[in-house]
């Protein structure tokens, strides 16, 4: 399988940091454990409380052009620190039929089904938004 694989940091010092670097190794051990090819990588340096992302658009249009359905975060809080804005990414990227991989656990975060499942997913955002 292919992916890209996205990263992001809330600010210019953690950029520099060990933030890319560290989301890098998991999604890499991830990729190598899973034997899936990580095809692009997108860094973006941004709030994790906003919807509207300069180089998130552009993954998912670079996605759509090429054909690749899946991308993968180190986890949740990578996509965002706001729970509604996490539910709104996921739900939209679900609708475009595009999938998220959060390495930290595996899980599909766009095939959150059953009860117990969403629940643990939304507790975690919450803690994620108190961070």
């Amino acid at each position: 399988m292919k992916v890209f694989a996205y990263l992001r940091v809330s600010s210019e010092t953690n950029k520099d940091g060990h933030g890319f670097i560290r989301q890098k190794e998991s999604i890499n051990i991830w990729a190598a454990n899973h034997k899936t090819e990580v095809v692009q990588i997108f860094e973006e340096v941004f709030t994790g409380a906003e919807i509207q992302r300069p180089i998130f658009a552009v993954m998912l249009e670079q996605m759509n052009a090429i054909g690749i359905k899946t991308f993968v975060v180190e986890n949740q809080t990578r996509l965002g620190r706001d729970l509604m804005v996490n539910l709104h990414l996921i739900a939209s990227c679900k609708k475009m039929g595009v999938s998220i991989i959060d390495a930290s656990t595996g899980d599909d975060l766009t095939k959150q089904e059953e009860p117990m499942s969403v629940a643990m997913m939304q507790i975690s955002g919450v803690f994620a938004q108190l961070e």
